[in-house]
């Protein structure tokens, strides 16, 4: 999983990111680069090239018309996880539902957090308040458009 957040974890308004951090976006790119990107037809719909260069995109979307074979279409969560559950280099990347749905899947989240009120209207999971998720890794503070943010990682701890 990857996703930027803010104080909150919140992740989105009305259908939009709510950062677009320069660092943040070029760290999405390095990580994801060569991986699998797996999102809904929301986040599909309003990315601004489609598909992502130098990635293999999933869309989960009980809804065809999109589709425009420049993505694979999964329509059931089903379908996804029999051929993609345990690949490696697989990242979801959004919106809400998607996060929500694949979450009992994900082993590592790459978090961008940013120290602010972004005001949104679309949230994910809390990992820093999640028992059953240990921060592993953790930038220094970055400073943007005077907003403090760092990267954070994730790791899901293993069920005894």
């Amino acid at each position: 999983l990857i996703a930027a957040v803010d104080e909150n974890w919140g992740i989105g308004l009305k259908n939009d990111l709510l950062f677009h951090c320069p660092n943040d976006l070029h760290r999405f790119r390095h990580l994801t680069k060569g991986g699998t990107v797996v999102m809904g037809r929301k986040t599909w719909e309003t990315l601004p090239t489609k598909p992502l260069p130098q990635r293999r995109n999933i869309v989960l979307s009980t809804k065809v018309e999109h589709q425009e074979n420049e993505a694979s279409l999964f329509l059931t969560l089903e379908e996804f996880l029999r051929d993609w559950k345990d690949r490696e280099n697989v990242f979801v990347i959004g919106g809400g539902q998607i996060y929500h749905l694949l979450l009992p899947y994900v082993k590592e989240a790459y978090i961008t957090k940013f120290f602010t009120d972004g005001h949104a209207d679309v949230f994910i999971d809390n990992f820093e308040k999640d028992p059953s998720w240990v921060l592993d890794d953790i930038s220094p503070n970055f400073q943007w458009n005077e907003i403090s943010y760092q990267f954070q990682h994730f790791k899901r701890m293993l069920q005894q």
